[in-house]
């Protein structure tokens, strides 16, 4: 099941209100008692957290920031790739680019339309034999890859290409130079 989402920016001369961001957090269901709360109205800072506890480990479902936003990409990394979130604990409330624990690496993206990352085709094509055409059409299948504008198909191809090479080397050490 895909999923989906909203990013909100928004930028002004002054800080706003305490009580214009708790009502964003109202309207984004960010306001229970479920949700990991950091507010300091003096200067404006707000940072809310929502966890997805219906997963075996708990994973990011939501947050709102407001003032010090520099945890942003850290916290939206967490929250598309869909990591666990069970050893942050209150830390995901904390300010900084750098996360306060070693995230798994994302990998970069083949396909932007669908955002499928090279690691998901390598993992897919390692537990998935076939001819190059084959596999392709599985990649399509099965990741969405290649699928909607095509400008990565020639990337596909070239990294089932390769993979099928190294597999070649690998059962006749004779081949390599």
């Amino acid at each position: 099941m895909g999923r989906s989402g909203l990013l909100f920016r928004a930028a002004g001369h002054e800080a706003p209100a305490i009580e214009v961001l708790e009502n964003i957090e109202f309207l984004l269901h960010l306001s229970g008692t479920d949700v990991l709360r950091y507010a300091d109205p003096k200067r404006s800072h707000l940072r809310s957290i929502k966890l997805d506890r219906r997963t075996a480990l708990p994973q990011l479902e939501a947050f709102v920031m407001a003032g010090d936003t520099s945890a942003e990409t850290w916290l939206k990394a967490l929250l598309q790739t869909q990591q666990s979130t069970q050893s942050y604990g209150r830390r995901l409330l904390m300010t900084g680019q750098t996360p306060p624990i070693a995230m798994k690496p994302l990998g970069q993206t083949i396909c932007t339309c669908v955002g499928v990352k090279d690691m998901a085709i390598e993992a897919w094509l390692k537990a998935n034999q076939g001819t190059e055409s084959v596999q392709l059409e599985g990649l399509k299948t099965n990741l969405k890859c290649g699928t909607e504008c095509g400008s990565c198909v020639p990337q596909l191809k070239r990294m089932i290409s390769l993979k099928a090479s190294l597999a070649e080397k690998s059962a006749n050490p004779s081949l390599t130079i």
